[in-house]
């Protein structure tokens, strides 16, 4: 978390602060804000507060947004049931930021920095998100339910949020994860799947390989990279497989799941993926490939083969 709020702090000083607007503070105001949150400083101005009143500034969309970040980082601490739903919902408030990013840039238009911005946003979003994600980990099981259901949420940060949530809650989620593997819904298979590769519980492997041949090609991506997260010797085969899927992306992200194994039993099928006739797939190649042998012959599939003969057999 601390190297995140430095890369922050490092943008904020190399980028205009006036493009980098939020509910009227600039860039550096805002940085220091999330530096105040994650390390307390403000929250402690709250930890007081009954439940109550915490919920009432979280919800009200007038109040100072470090101020509703603080609410949601003390809900957390009082680790009761009925922050839940307030917590999940103020989880759209990121896409709002993003929302008045996009119109920002918009009207930047073809400004030298204009992707400064964009990094920015993304990297803020991502730590205010962090601190609901944690304050809803701290209410544990409790919150599984209620945040499996907002996996089909519209809002992208309120599934991610959950998403990242579910997977640090670890356990108490695996088995209702696995059961929303077979959801009707693909944000929620597709969310329940990354989920189970954050909390890289092994007994999520079977139930994920079967999901490597759900019928939408999204779902199948997710449980590839979810299988790599986990990384038992038991996913491999399953991997190399999908490495034949129609679906380009689901071959990218086996790609990258076989190389996060370190597997040697990976390298020669990922040696053939050279020449698939996608180069999105063909770029993640390299990089599994050293990731497996500590060799790096870029996308050199000559060279790739003449090594594997000499050294399959060790």
């Amino acid at each position: 978390m601390k190297r995140v709020i430095f890369f922050l702090l490092v943008l904020t000083i190399i980028v205009e602060p006036s493009l980098f607007q939020f509910q009227g503070k600039p860039a550096k105001k805002v940085m220091q804000m999330i530096g105040e949150v994650v390390a307390g400083e403000v929250a402690q101005e709250l930890a007081g507060q009954p439940l109550e009143k915490l919920i009432d500034i979280l919800n009200n969309q007038d109040e100072i947004f470090k101020t509703r970040l603080s609410a949601a980082s003390s809900l957390g601490e009082k680790k009761d049931v009925r922050a839940i739903k307030p917590l999940i919902a103020f989880l759209k408030e990121f896409d709002k930021f993003q929302d008045a990013m996009a119109k920002k840039i918009a009207e930047q238009g073809q400004a030298q920095n204009i992707f400064a911005p964009i990094i920015q946003a993304m990297l803020a979003t991502t730590v205010f998100r962090e601190i609901v994600e944690e304050a809803l980990v701290k209410i544990g099981t409790p919150a599984v339910r209620p945040m499996i259901e907002a996996l089909n949420d519209e809002s992208s940060n309120t599934r991610y949020g959950v998403i990242n949530a579910l997977g640090k809650i670890g356990t108490p989620s695996v088995d209702p994860l696995i059961k929303e593997l077979k959801n009707n819904s693909i944000r929620i298979r597709g969310g329940a799947a990354e989920a189970l590769g954050i909390t890289k519980d092994p007994n999520a492997i079977k139930p994920l390989i079967i999901a490597l041949k759900d019928k939408d090609h999204e779902v199948r991506s997710k449980a590839a990279r979810a299988l790599g997260q986990i990384g038992n010797a038991d996913v491999v085969d399953p991997l190399i497989e999908s490495l034949k899927d129609e679906a380009t992306r689901v071959r990218a992200a086996a790609v990258v799941a076989l190389g996060n194994t370190k597997d040697l039993r990976a390298a020669g099928p990922l040696i053939a993926a050279l020449k698939d006739k996608e180069e999105y797939v063909t770029q993640f190649v390299p990089k599994a490939l050293k990731n497996i042998t500590g060799q790096d012959f870029g996308e050199d599939q000559a060279k790739w083969q003449a090594w594997w003969e000499e050294n399959r057999a060790k």
